[in-house]
């Protein structure tokens, strides 16, 4: 089965209404990341629990998990921005480095974080020229 792909979230969106599935729930973890043990136990304790409430009426029916970003050889704790929000601002990108740098700290995690903090903002800036693209497609 191929899917033309348009967007990682409608990616994800179509596989999960179109491709056969033998559990209840999925975890999606993407190709730049890694499952720690601890997580995986919670998963099967997870799988364990819905199949014991798969008739309750309130069981949880998603999971927010925590990540814990590595880069450059370092655990990036403070400007990570767990748990994260999207902006919608002007001067988004300047906004969420400062937010990051000074707010979360990351000035703390050494040239790491000066580099994450800039690379996170980088990509914020990809984001609004990418809008502005398909705002104006005649460009």
């Amino acid at each position: 089965m191929e899917h033309a792909f348009a967007s990682h979230g409608q990616q994800r969106t179509w596989m999960l209404e179109n491709v056969p599935y033998r559990h209840d729930w999925a975890y999606i973890l993407e190709a730049d990341e890694r499952m720690m043990s601890e997580l995986f136990a919670e998963c099967l304790g997870a799988i364990a629990q819905s199949d014991a409430q798969n008739d309750t009426p309130n069981a949880p029916v998603a999971y927010y998990v925590a990540e814990r970003v590595m880069f450059m050889g370092t655990w990036i704790r403070r400007s990570t921005q767990f748990p994260r929000y999207h902006l919608r601002l002007p001067l988004r990108p300047l906004a969420r480095w400062l937010y990051m740098m000074l707010i979360l700290g990351g000035w703390r995690d050494g040239r790491a974080g000066l580099a994450w903090c800039t690379l996170q903002a980088f990509y914020e800036y990809l984001i609004v020229l990418k809008v502005r693209e398909l705002m104006h497609p005649e460009h």
